[in-house]
């Protein structure tokens, strides 16, 4: 196999190891969080039951972890090799990939940020109810705020982009116009991962959301009074 071939086929693989299975976990992991909207006891609910031990376990390393680490690497070799490449490849300009590079690269900071922040400390023992508590204080501090803002926007940025790459690199999309309808799928599907991370982090950082839904941190829906005669 030719290098041509070679980095043909990193590309592709890049490209998918990005949505699939990377992008799914990325919606998942945006509805366990976001369920906080609902209340600590949804938040406790929905995290505690995705952590189901060792299976889940097993499970989170072989389908999120090593796909991740993959991805990454391999976004980092193909940047390398094409770094002097005037082709914008399946993007809309050279700066629009360099962006997509730069974004990347800030989104794996952030998330091994944010490993270190909730996964490692549940395998350390923190429950749900100590993990929610730990959010709460955690993006209620400045610093760890504009950090989870900036990360979580480049991860959405990038994301967007991906998606609406994957077309174009699988093949599957040639015209301008489908090439100009996939970017822009990719974009409003970024944008709203965008936003609901951000009402979910507000949720945390100043005890209720800002955009919708949701109740003060700590508190449940109440059901209907019952008054005292």
């Amino acid at each position: 196999m030719s290098d041509a071939s070679r980095l043909s086929v990193l590309r592709r693989l890049h490209a998918i190891t990005g949505v699939f299975p990377v992008g799914i976990w990325l919606v998942f992991h945006l509805w366990e969080t976001g369920s906080a909207l609902s209340g600590r006891r949804s938040f406790e609910a929905a995290v505690s039951g995705s952590a189901g031990g060792a299976v889940a376990l097993a499970l989170e390393i072989t389908l999120v972890l090593v796909p991740l680490g993959f991805h990454a690497a391999a976004g980092v070799v193909l940047a390398l090799q094409q770094r002097a490449d005037r082709d914008p490849g399946p993007f809309a300009s050279r700066t629009w990939r360099s962006f997509q590079w730069a974004t990347g690269l800030v989104a794996l900071a952030f998330v091994f940020l944010h490993l270190a922040h909730t996964w490692l400390t549940k395998l350390g023992g923190l429950d749900a109810a100590a993990q929610y508590d730990e959010l709460m204080a955690s993006l209620g501090r400045p610093t760890m705020l504009v950090a989870y803002v900036v990360g979580i926007t480049c991860v959405c940025f990038h994301a967007a982009q991906g998606l609406g790459a994957l077309p174009i690199h699988l093949g599957l999309v040639t015209e301008t116009r489908a090439l100009r309808a996939s970017r822009l799928l990719g974009l409003l599907v970024g944008v709203a991962l965008w936003l609901v991370a951000l009402n979910t982090v507000s949720h945390f950082a100043i005890g209720r959301a800002v955009l919708w839904g949701g109740h003060a941190s700590g508190l449940e829906p109440t059901s209907t009074a019952t008054e005292e005669p």
